[in-house]
């Protein structure tokens, strides 16, 4: 293979190396998910938190709630939840420009117990020695 076939390889890896970040990049408030991650399961609960960051200055809701963003635009919020799949579907808007993103997870369905009595959710703790109740 000749020279011009390299030099053209080698054009053509530099482009599509160039292009990723672009193409990997964040919508165009930034907005970003640290916690929960797209598809984890997490613990059979009816509210849990969620945080990540978004463009200074942009406004957020989170399911219809409003969710107050940092001035550096960190964010976090405590939602309800409801067993199964469950989807965050998050919207940020700043100066007429809007991103939105979804995030799914997964929990099991709510133990049944009475409320009048202790009742450990099997496997959600584990004592470093024995107790007695």
């Amino acid at each position: 293979m000749g020279m011009e076939y390299h030099l053209l390889r080698s054009f053509v890896i530099a482009i599509v190396i160039a292009l990723i970040p672009s193409a990997m990049a964040a919508g165009p408030l930034d907005l970003n998910v640290v916690y929960p991650h797209e598809g984890q399961n997490i613990a059979p609960v009816d509210s849990t938190f969620i945080f990540g960051s978004v463009a200074k200055g942009a406004d957020l809701t989170i399911n219809g709630f409003p969710v107050d963003v940092h001035k550096d635009g960190g964010w976090l919020a405590f939602l309800p939840v409801s067993p199964g799949r469950f989807a965050f579907h998050l919207k940020a808007e700043k100066s007429g420009l809007i991103d939105t993103l979804t995030v799914t997870i997964q929990l099991p369905e709510l133990p049944a117990y009475t409320y009048d009595s202790l009742y450990f959710i099997p496997g959600s703790f584990r004592p470093s020695k024995p107790l007695w109740i």
